[in-house]
């Protein structure tokens, strides 16, 4: 049987860290069995930082582990810690309000676990405020041991937002060089200069709207930049008949993500029509002499990550497509000398567009384009441009640079036909993929955050130049 001090007592809080709170009424606090009394009136609240607390519950029990006391209490109606100079600055703010209730114990003296558990209305546990415990709490003989017990309750999940308003303007179509009137089965090279006011990369898209059939489509022979944030695109193309034709020229100014065409609903190109008169031969009788023979696509090379390398890689990747026998020779220079070089065409098999990153892409700020940045824009691994160049699964040497300016020459074949059936297209889709070339001295110090492909170190895989492929090959009688 327990033995009860009088005049021995405990006195603890159950403090909530929330601010806001809206209130019932006012009603008085049952007394209990005469162990227990009433500090003060309860108070219901509804916490709007904390919106599932209603109660507390307070715990009592021995450091032996027997309980004395389990009970639901409301908040009181002060707030903490209202002007009272024993609560201001231990722990709480002078003008600072806390809710918190109140449970007052008349205990024989000894050791004491007691815990406060913020309730829901439901009388269920809160899951916005925690738990708080005090362990051996001693309770002396003729005096009142006061603790309080803080829970600290979750605030309102909080983000940001920052809205940044850019300014893009659409490109604009400078000129247009061709000869508007002409014979069937004459090649027309078409020029036309365009610009960017944000000096966006731009995509030109060459077309026929209207007009008898074209001995062969538009094919790129000639791209540059000029000064002023100018390119200049040059196509040829062959009329196979006599008559009116209207062809149009699109240009698209490019993001991280491709076109910009229709952001935010409005297209963000300029496009112009325009006629070609076509008259006819009387001394040929069809065109089919003139279609070229051969698709000749090539890549200029351009260098990536030049600061890691003893000088810019440079080249050139030449792809012949001539019945069923493809071709591909890369000619470079400024690689690291005497070393393997990984190189292969990069693309998406679709019509998506496969592009070289801006040498400035550096995501993670570690100095350094890794071959993993570069995926969005160029792609992945299509085709391994080495010495086993139709055979996909079984990867042949890649070719070695050589000399003091680390030269690079490759030349192999494969039929068409064994790369389409690798590829499962109808297609080979050259002009839509890039050209890369990899690697530097294993020896190359590099950020630990430099990324890799699985199982190769990044010095293998660094990227060193990357090209556009582009159809270059002309047709048309002299």
């Amino acid at each position: 049987m327990n033995r009860y001090h009088l005049g021995t007592a405990l006195l603890s809080a159950g403090i909530l860290i929330a601010s806001g709170c809206g209130s019932d009424s006012l009603t008085p606090l049952p007394t209990g069995d005469g162990d227990s009394a009433a500090t003060g009136l309860s108070l219901k609240v509804e916490m709007k930082e904390a919106a599932d607390v209603a109660a507390v519950r307070f715990s009592i029990e021995t450091c032996a582990g027997e309980l004395m006391f389990s009970g639901d209490k409301d908040f009181e109606e002060l707030m903490l810690p209202g002007g009272m100079p024993a609560f201001e600055l231990g722990p709480f703010d002078a003008t600072s309000q806390h809710l918190f209730a109140d449970h007052f114990m008349v205990l024989g003296a000894g050791c004491y676990n007691v815990a406060v558990q913020p309730l829901t209305s439901t009388g269920g546990t809160s899951e916005a405020c925690t738990e708080a415990r005090a362990q051996g709490v001693m309770v002396e003989d003729g005096r009142t041991t006061e603790i309080m017990l803080v829970s600290q309750c979750k605030a309102p999940p909080v983000g940001a937002v920052d809205v940044i308003g850019a300014i893009n303007v659409a490109p604009m179509i400078e000129a247009l060089e061709f000869e508007k009137f002409t014979r069937q089965c004459r090649e027309n090279v078409i020029c036309a200069i365009a610009s960017d006011g944000n000096a966006d990369g731009l995509e030109f898209d060459w077309s026929l709207l209207s007009g008898p059939a074209l001995a062969h489509a538009p094919v790129v022979v000639n791209r540059a930049q000029l000064t002023g944030r100018r390119t200049v695109e040059c196509v040829s193309l062959v009329p196979a008949a006599a008559g009116e034709h209207t062809l149009e020229v699109r240009v698209f100014d490019h993001d991280a993500n491709g076109r910009m065409e229709n952001q935010n609903g409005v297209e963000s190109r300029a496009s112009l029509m325009f006629p070609l008169h076509v008259a006819n031969d009387p001394a040929i009788d069809d065109c089919a002499q003139f279609v070229p023979q051969a698709q000749i696509f090539v890549a200029n090379l351009t260098p990536l990550n030049a600061q890691l390398n003893f000088a810019p890689a440079n080249g050139i990747a030449k792809f012949i497509i001539e019945g069923d026998r493809f071709t591909a020779i890369t000619n470079s220079q400024g690689l690291a000398p005497n070393m393997i070089h990984p190189q292969h065409i990069h693309g998406f098999m679709s019509a998506e567009q496969a592009v070289c990153p801006p040498v400035t892409t550096d995501p993670n700020n570690d100095g350094v384009l890794d071959v993993i940045e570069g995926l969005p824009f160029y792609g992945p691994i299509l085709l391994n441009l080495d010495q086993n160049l139709e055979n996909l699964d079984e990867p042949g040497p890649f070719p070695m640079s050589f000399g003091e300016k680390g030269r690079l020459h490759y030349k192999a074949t494969a039929s068409v036909s064994a790369l389409l059936e690798a590829f499962g297209t109808n297609t080979l889709m050259l002009d839509t993929n890039t050209v890369v070339q990899h690697g530097i001295p294993l020896t190359t110090p590099l950020p630990s955050t430099v990324q890799t492909l699985p199982g190769l170190p990044p010095q293998l895989t660094l990227p060193l130049n990357c090209g556009k492929i582009m159809r270059v090959d002309r047709f048309g009688p002299n």
